[in-house]
């Protein structure tokens, strides 16, 4: 793409700014317009882990982006549950690893999955060929002796097939979590501009003219990097232009699903001596603790629109999750920090990238989705700054 004009880079989450930071070793000028006071997005409130096998993505685009290499630590795998199962269908499309899974926990988010016959067929025929082994003597296990129904759910048996998977995959994480992320793809950024809110695309035929802002200013751009979630990225199209999107391109944006999650981090009491990786049922999230501080992803059973005396209640509920395992946190106000928004299944990745590999707007030559659920059970920090770099290598 030519480059008389500046890219647009929106939203100042991790996304966007390690989009732009990309683009700004590559001596393309960027600017990033962040609507509110303050960069992130929320995105300094989560841990900063990846699959072993992905650090190179890591590594990749660090060297990419000019920052200074990072070491990461190996995390140690827990599941803390009162009775067998009932976690996300997220995290069971995660273990999984399957085409099938990840299109079933799509379908089936909102379902019962012990009301499931096809997820516990899906699920046999994985363990057969991934663990090798004998699944009805795990299903007799788990329904107990007086071969209780409950106890053989789907949700069971998922719980099982997860620990058997994870033994086999290593996760790791970065001490400090995704803000000092934030800060170094920041100070590589370029120009970083806060309280400007978008307004709306500006579009031609084909392609993006630039951006019209809160204020009645319009930028013009080279390109259009939207680093947001779904619902925010169809915001800025008008209905007029929305109805020159594709059918097909309409659908992924709609099919992206909101999914509310509380995240909190606290400091610990004192370094934890073994980093953590926890599943945990309930509250249901996943747990994180290394170095001196912990972080939880609540979600899944969250109500989208929870009240502040419900936020805390969730907190109060991890911080005695964190207990349970012998992790000590500070609930002190200056150590602990509370995030609370919908999530949106990311347009630009949504299933893997399979259906946006190219990260691209279909129909436009310069619009671009750059953005993955970091937090979510199964999107690492390797998603995040993976999408920017699909997303930067494009302009």
């Amino acid at each position: 793409m030519p480059h008389s004009l500046p890219v647009i880079v929106i939203g100042g989450s991790l996304a966007g700014l390690a989009t732009a930071s990309l683009l700004r070793a590559k001596d393309i000028p960027t600017i990033v317009l962040e609507s509110t006071d303050s960069i992130g997005a929320g995105d300094d409130c989560l841990p900063a882990w990846v699959l072993k096998s992905h650090e190179t993505t890591i590594a990749s685009f660090r060297a990419d982006a000019g920052l200074p290499a990072r070491a990461a630590t190996k995390l140690q795998l827990k599941v803390s549950a009162d009775r067998v199962g009932t976690l996300a269908t997220g995290t069971v499309a995660f273990v999984m690893k399957t085409e099938a899974a990840s299109m079933f926990a799509r379908i089936s988010a909102r379902a019962n999955l012990s009301a499931s016959e096809l997820a516990s067929n899906r699920l046999e025929e994985f363990l057969h060929e991934k663990v090798a082994v004998d699944v009805r003597p795990l299903l007799l296990a788990l329904a107990g002796p007086d071969g209780a129904e409950q106890r053989s759910s789907p949700r069971g048996v998922f719980a099982l097939a997860r620990d058997l998977v994870m033994a086999q995959e290593e996760i790791v994480a970065f001490e400090g979590g995704c803000g000092p992320w934030i800060d170094e793809c920041a100070s590589k950024a370029g120009d970083v501009r806060l309280n400007c809110k978008v307004e709306r695309l500006l579009l031609e035929p084909g392609h993006a003219r630039g951006v019209k802002l809160a204020d009645g200013r319009e930028l013009e751009a080279s390109a259009v990097v939207m680093a947001l979630p779904a619902t925010e990225a169809r915001a800025l199209f008008t209905d007029e232009d929305w109805q020159k999107v594709s059918a097909e391109e309409r659908w992924k944006f709609e099919a992206a699903n909101p999914r509310p999650a509380l995240r909190l981090q606290f400091e610990l009491t004192k370094p934890s001596s073994a980093p953590t990786f926890v599943f945990c049922e309930s509250p249901s999230a996943h747990l994180i603790a290394i170095g001196s501080r912990a972080w939880a992803v609540v979600g899944a059973a969250v109500d989208a629109h929870l009240d502040t005396n419900q936020q805390n209640d969730l907190a109060r509920q991890t911080v005695g999750a964190f207990s349970k395992l012998g992790i000590t946190v500070s609930t002190s106000p200056d150590m602990c920090k509370m995030h609370f928004a919908p999530l949106d299944e990311p347009v630009g990745l949504m299933s893997g990238g399979r259906e946006r590999p190219h990260h691209m707007i279909d129909g436009f030559d310069n619009l671009l989705i750059a953005g993955a659920a970091a937090d979510a059970p199964g999107y690492g920090l390797d998603r995040t700054v993976g999408s920017a770099r699909i997303a930067a290598r494009k302009i």
